[in-house]
């Protein structure tokens, strides 16, 4: 379940790099998104300890982030799903 989800995660990450901010508080963003799927996938999964959704998080987001560096952003995915979405937020 954990791979499913983290195949759509990268989407997000996309959308996340988005928002007119600085590359910290986008790094945070995408780890706080990824955290809360995480959370939902454990709770979905009956994952009852603390170090279950720890695993769980984190695979999530390792996942995540080696599905968006690994694969959207080298085909252009990234972009595509991007141009989509268009420039959100305030800032820089």
């Amino acid at each position: 379940m954990p791979i499913i989800v983290s195949a759509l995660l990268p989407a997000l990450q996309s959308v996340i790099q988005q928002v007119k901010t600085s590359a910290p508080i986008k790094a945070l963003l995408a780890l706080c998104a990824a955290f809360g799927v995480g959370a939902l996938t454990a709770w979905f999964m009956g994952v009852d300890t603390r170090e279950g959704y720890v695993a769980t998080m984190a695979g999530v987001y390792a996942l995540g982030q080696i599905g968006y560096f690994g694969i959207y952003k080298p085909t252009g995915l990234d972009g595509m799903i991007e141009r989509k979405v268009g420039n959100t937020g305030s800032g820089q």
